[in-house]
């Protein structure tokens, strides 16, 4: 989930009020409507008033993107939760810190907001994802809400975590006010189209992807989905789906490589080919076409699934799975010398087919163990795969390299590993 740029700040210096204060809302800025008012009561500590502070500029920020404030009492108290307390329809703890109370705060105010009008649509989840977007990145909420949300993800929830997340991309809070009005998760989809998304299969796929591939790509700064973690997982190759959801099946990886041929897939569902490599965590991701056959290597693959993702009230999507011996390439040989800061590597084929190129990385090690790619060159392959050839490639620079890796790059993008070399210590 991005982030809009922060919008709290809180004052350098805050004025405590009376036990049991009570702080009316400021006035709102010029040109924008208030349709209610909060007011709020606090233990007249300066957590409180801080928590104030950040709640009212919380409250603009509402009133700015359209949302319908309610009257209500906000009650921000040690004990926020006591009976014998004065009623109030929001309580917060004065010993959170103002963002936190700030983020919760909306996320309240805007389920308030959508309750009134909607039907069957997950307003918990779309209130929470307002939040997210106006918090500022300080909250602590921030990184629980995360963590919850890539969980379902791998659960094959995308109605109350990947549909809300669109609406915003796509439209904002209007996107997200649309689609409450109507049949869930129809007017969802009608709502996503009306503000641009032309496929919101497409889209959907792309962000359970991000989920399971790199969180980063949502604002996340959390670890991707391990296929251990994704009880949406399937071993069979006939995927079948009840209601809008997503499913995983996991490939085996190791050796050798598996032909991925989808037979059938209903309309309102698709399926993704989604590979992470080892060592380096880089991916691939390829859409799933009927009636053709995707040869995946699975050397040097740390994980492979087929992501099948949809929309629909039931699909059902059917896959052809088969072993593929000898590809990309068969080998006949290689040799690897490695001395002074140099490497020198070359290598000979038998034959090879549906081959692009051959990749040579060479790879560094942080301190904590993590590698990362110094530098990559690829190494065009003969036309002719049906002879032997031989290949090479030289490194007159290979200070701080801890080893050499060589790929194979299929037609169609997948990368085969073909070994691994370490640089012995000088």
């Amino acid at each position: 989930m991005g982030r809009c740029v922060p919008v709290l700040a809180l004052l350098a210096s805050l004025a405590t009020a009376g036990e049991g204060a009570e702080v009316s809302t400021r006035t709102p800025c010029r040109g924008a409507e208030r349709l209610g008012a909060l007011t709020y009561l606090t233990d007249g500590s300066a957590g409180a008033a801080a928590s104030v502070v950040a709640c009212e500029q919380a409250e603009e920020v509402l009133v700015e993107h359209g949302w319908r404030l309610p009257h209500a009492i906000v009650r921000i108290e040690a004990n926020p939760f006591d009976a014998t307390a004065r009623p109030a329809e929001i309580a917060l703890s004065s010993a959170a810190t103002p963002a936190d109370n700030a983020f919760a705060l909306t996320e309240k105010l805007v389920l308030l907001s959508l309750a009134s009008s909607a039907g069957v649509a997950p307003v918990e989840s779309m209130a929470r994802t307002v939040a997210v977007h106006l918090a500022v990145p300080s909250a602590a909420g921030l990184a629980t809400v995360e963590d919850e949300w890539l969980a379902k993800v791998g659960r094959g929830d995308v109605l109350t975590t990947v549909l809300p997340e669109l609406l915003w991309r796509n439209g904002g809070d209007r996107a997200l006010r649309a689609a409450v009005t109507g049949r869930w998760p129809d007017a969802a989809l009608v709502a996503l189209r009306d503000h641009g998304c032309e496929d919101p299969l497409d889209a959907a796929g792309e962000l359970v992807l991000a989920a399971l591939l790199r969180p980063a790509l949502l604002g996340f700064g959390a670890r991707p989905l391990a296929p251990a973690t994704l009880s949406a997982a399937t071993r069979s190759s006939d995927v079948s789906l009840s209601s809008p959801g997503a499913r995983f099946l996991v490939l085996p990886t190791g050796a050798g490589a598996l032909g991925v041929e989808p037979l059938r897939s209903d309309e309102g569902a698709a399926a993704w080919l989604a590979v992470r490599y080892s060592l380096t965590g880089d991916y691939d991701v390829i859409r799933l076409n009927e009636a053709h056959e995707l040869a995946v290597p699975l050397q040097g693959v740390e994980w492979a699934a087929v992501v099948v993702v949809s929309l629909a009230p039931s699909a059902h999507v059917s896959l052809n799975l088969r072993v593929i011996s000898d590809f990309p390439q068969q080998l006949a040989r290689w040799d690897f010398v490695a001395t002074s800061g140099a490497a020198s590597l070359a290598w000979e084929t038998e034959r090879h087919r549906g081959l692009a190129a051959y990749v040579v990385e060479a790879l560094s090690r942080s301190s904590d163990g993590a590698w990362s790619v110094a530098k990559r060159v690829l190494v065009p392959v003969a036309d002719d795969g049906e002879e032997p050839y031989g290949y090479a490639f030289v490194d007159p620079e290979g200070d701080n390299i801890a080893a050499y890796r060589l790929l194979a790059l299929t037609e169609e993008g997948l990368l085969g590993e073909v070994s691994t070399f370490p640089v012995p210590p000088d």
